[in-house]
Parts: structure tokens; sequence; C-alpha cells
């Protein structure tokens, strides 16, 4: 299994200097140096006209752009329909970057129309598949509560042939679902996984949590080729180290031991 590594914990390098600059190109170095395979970001670092200049660093890295990530605040009064047409117009820009997916991600604690939201999600897919993308959803803790009623429901709705699901199980198991037992269950509809552990509800590094992480990895073994570290950083991290670069060599030294 390749193991890439998310630039969340680095958002604000980023922010501050742009993903084509020094600051941002160190940090790609540290982290090919360090054995990650690839990377996931932010879709909206990628700077408008500059597509190709992305890919051609993650290249001279040889670093895979893995994915693409985008999102909404689908429950929450800020949400509207605006928001899906934006994306659907920015997806081309993605493969242009290099990406080989793109995640799609919501939030909020609103009620809110599941059907709805699966017809935005399936036309995303369909956007995607049409530049060559695949496409899955991200869920947090949101779509597992009160029975995994909503993404039971987003799976059912959507085709399996456009939709996937980019399995984030740090937030599976906070929501109180056992993470193996979901991958086994729908084995078929899970083609990337995101990686964390969790301890007292907080994020720590792998290994280090309440999680089975060695059963996780039997469960995604022979069918998910890909997984991506996101390590948390700021007050949602509850581990034991003082820079981000130790925390996320700590974790891939981890996850090393459990490969086949």
């Amino acid at each position: 299994m390749r193991i890439g590594c998310h630039l969340l914990p680095w958002n604000h390098v980023l922010q501050e200097h742009g993903f084509l600059s020094q600051e941002a190109d160190k940090v790609l170095n540290w982290l090919r140096e360090a054995g990650f395979y690839g990377i996931e970001m932010g879709a909206h670092f990628i700077p408008e006209g500059k597509e190709q200049a992305v890919n051609e660093v993650l290249q001279s890295h040889g670093l895979k752009f893995e994915a693409a990530h985008m999102g909404v605040p689908y429950f929450t009064d800020a949400f509207t329909d605006d928001h899906m047409t934006f994306l659907l117009q920015k997806m081309e820009r993605l493969k242009h970057a290099g990406a080989n997916r793109v995640l799609f991600s919501t939030w909020g604690d609103q009620q809110s129309d599941v059907s709805r939201l699966a017809d935005h999600v399936q036309a995303l897919g369909e956007k995607a598949a049409e530049h060559q993308l695949s496409f899955s959803y991200h869920n947090h803790d949101h779509e597992f509560k009160g029975e995994q009623t909503l993404i039971r429901q987003l799976l059912a709705e959507t085709s399996a042939a456009y939709v996937s699901v980019a399995l984030d199980v740090g937030w599976v198991f906070r929501a109180g679902t056992d993470p193996a037992d979901f991958m086994a269950e729908f084995r078929e509809r899970i083609s990337y996984v995101h990686l964390r552990d969790v301890r007292q509800n907080r994020f720590v590094e792998m290994g280090e949590g309440e999680m089975d992480i060695p059963a996780l990895f039997a469960a995604m073994e022979g069918y998910v080729e890909t997984a991506t570290l996101e390590a948390e950083w700021g007050e949602a991290y509850s581990g034991t180290f003082s820079s981000v670069e130790a925390s996320v060599r700590a974790s891939l030294a981890y996850l090393e031991t459990l490969k086949k």
C-alpha cells in the first residue's frame, strides 16, 4: 500500500506564501525525503492559471498529486446552489494540475435534504469523470451519526460508477462506528482512505490512540492501493510531539511496520 500525506498541517505555509513558493517547496522536499508517495491538498491552493506549474513542481519532487480536496458548508444557512456550480466549473483545473482524484466534503450541523445532496454529489462525480478524474465523497463524523443514516442514504442514491467514498477512519471512529466494519460492508464503494488515530476524542499519532490500526490495514488489504495520512495540528491535536514534522514522521514509521 502506498502512503501519501495531506498538506493540512502546513496550510499556514500555503496560505501565507502560496504553493509555488520556496517555503512550500521545502515542505514538499521534506515529505519526499521522509518517504511519502504523494500528497493531498485543498483545491483552493492551486493558483489560478498556474495549474501546469503545480503539476511540474510535484513531478520534480517525485510526488504524486493523489487528491485535491473541495468542500462546501452544505449543512449550514450559508449554503447555496452557487457553491456547487462553482465547483463544477473548476473541475477541469484539477486535471491540469495533475490530480488523480477529487475529494468532496460537507460540514455543518443543520438538518438538510440528503437526496438533494446526493444529486449534487452525483453531478460532481459525472463531471470529474469527463476529465478522467476519480471522485470520492470524504466523510467527517456527521455522516455517521444516527445509525449512519446520512452516509448510507448518500451511497444508495448515487452511482458506484461515479461516486466512491474517501473514508476518513478517524472521523468514523469518533462518530462511534468501527471503520473496519464499515469497510467490510461497503468495500466496493471505498477507493481511498484517510488515516488518523484517536484518543479521548482527539487526534494523536498513528498507533498511539484507541483505534485498532492493524485491523484497519487488514481490512484494506488487496483493494485500497493508496492511503493518505491526515495529521491534525492545533487544538484538535493531543499527541506528544512539539513539531508537526516529528509527529508525521512518527506516524509514518508506525504505518511502515504494517505494510505488506
